[in-house]
């Protein structure tokens, strides 16, 4: 399945399939490369931001609605913070 992000600089826009903190880091991983998707000044607020993905993540990360009688279905997409 995986997760959209766009990357802090906004170079990149990928889907995901695991984003961990390495260090001052968040990684995203796709199963064949691996991305920078963000730096930050600490460890402590690369884990912030990785409790706001898994939080994006449990409040769903695709959106289902009904428009002129058609079921549409979108992914949602998680901006990483800029600092």
């Amino acid at each position: 399945m995986g997760i959209w992000i766009r990357s802090q600089k906004k170079t990149y826009l990928g889907r995901y399939i695991e984003v961990a903190a390495v260090g001052k880091l968040i990684i995203g991983y796709t199963g064949s490369t691996d991305t920078e998707l963000g730096c930050y000044e600490t460890e402590e607020r690369t884990l912030e931001i990785l409790n706001n993905i898994q939080r994006f993540i449990i409040n769903g990360i695709r959106k289902d609605f009904i428009r002129n009688g058609d079921r549409i279905t979108q992914d949602a997409v998680f901006y990483m913070p800029i600092e």
